[in-house]
């Protein structure tokens, strides 16, 4: 790996790990474009598990959309992941409701990787409180439009 190479990555996890621990106090989207193998995902995780955004954010959740898409299996993941447990729901049950309230009044970093859509991002923006605390979600897609979307 060429010094040009690392150099610039480090300072694209600089610039995200700014982008996350500082700035508005209101939810802000930051997306992620890019081809499949361009590092997007290298490059959130490496952010994702650093230290000073570990201790920044009260809650955070990693969550891969597939192509063939579920809302309700998503907002599972998420909840789990979320909450730190295993749970299954029934189908009357909303999980998007009980997401929101587990989110809401907390600081919270949620990746979303591989969005493929505006509906999916619609979808799942529903669930996430606007609450003035600096919660972040992190947009990754290969879709320009979703990006602009978000």
């Amino acid at each position: 790996m060429g010094g040009k190479i690392s150099v610039g990555f480090k300072e694209k996890t600089n610039w995200l790990i700014r982008k996350l621990t500082s700035g508005p106090a209101n939810l802000d989207v930051i997306s992620i474009t890019g081809m499949p193998g361009s590092g997007k995902t290298t490059l959130a995780y490496k952010v994702y598990s650093d230290e000073s955004v570990c201790s920044h954010f009260d809650l955070r959740a990693w969550c891969t959309v597939d192509q063939e898409y579920d809302e309700k299996n998503l907002l599972v993941k998420l909840f789990n992941q979320v909450t730190g447990s295993d749970l299954k729901f029934s189908d009357e049950i909303d999980v998007a409701d009980k997401l929101r309230k587990q989110l809401y009044a907390k600081r919270y970093l949620i990746v979303l990787d591989d969005v493929w859509d505006t509906t999916t991002w619609d979808d799942l923006t529903r669930t996430f409180p606007e609450a003035e605390k600096g919660s972040r979600i992190i947009l990754m897609t290969q879709q320009k439009d979703v990006a602009f979307h978000g």
